[in-house]
């Protein structure tokens, strides 16, 4: 990995996507944060509400961009939106950015521009919903730069190499074609989604 966590380290939390609904989720969050030795600094996008936004696109485009430098940007929560960020072009930094959901279009969007520390994994309102084997191999991967092998079940035999890309199937569909979309040659792409209607896959 690019670089380790330490404790002691100041970290960013915003919401580039929707507005934050569930207040005890993000408090219970951020506890596990700093229990792990976390510093926190909090954006403006987590009080805000526009429509079903976390404020208006500026604002949370200025968060974004304010956290730039930041060790470690996690994002509060999914849902919709934080593609519209991308018609602005962040100017992407070189530390570690953590979500799934919506917001892999920001993940796939540095990862496409040539930074790395795109991370697809828990958002801070999702922690408390993670059982403990998850939250040890986060921890494991922020701060020693490592993850154990996911072991499963193949539909067919074989053996593939190469990074692995991972994303939310509908942002990766939405992003082809643009400059936020990963050159997949020699990649391993993996989607999050589960349960979904085969003909959406097709």
């Amino acid at each position: 990995m690019l670089f380790k966590l330490r404790k002691g380290d100041e970290i960013d939390i915003l919401a580039p996507s929707s507005f934050l609904d569930k207040e005890d989720d993000l408090k219970i969050g951020i506890e596990i944060l700093r229990k792990w030795g976390l510093k926190i600094n909090q954006h403006n996008s987590l009080s805000k509400r526009f429509g079903y936004l976390a404020g208006d696109d500026l604002t949370r485009f200025k968060d974004l961009e304010k956290a730039q430098n930041s060790k470690l940007i996690i994002f509060a929560k999914g849902g919709w939106g934080s593609a519209r960020l991308l018609e602005k072009d962040p100017n992407w930094g070189n530390g570690l950015m953590l979500g799934y959901s919506d917001t892999c279009s920001l993940l796939l969007s540095k990862y496409s521009q040539g930074y790395f520390g795109s991370i697809h994994g828990p958002m801070v309102t999702s922690l408390s919903e993670e059982p403990e084997w998850s939250l040890d191999r986060l921890r494991n991967l922020l701060f020693e730069g490592y993850v154990d092998d996911i072991k499963g079940i193949p539909l067919k035999e074989g053996t593939a190499k190469g990074e692995v890309i991972v994303s939310n199937l509908t942002i990766a569909t939405f992003l082809i074609g643009t400059d936020h979309f990963p050159d997949l040659r020699g990649k391993i792409i993996i989607f999050e989604d589960i349960n979904e209607d085969i003909y959406k896959i097709d």
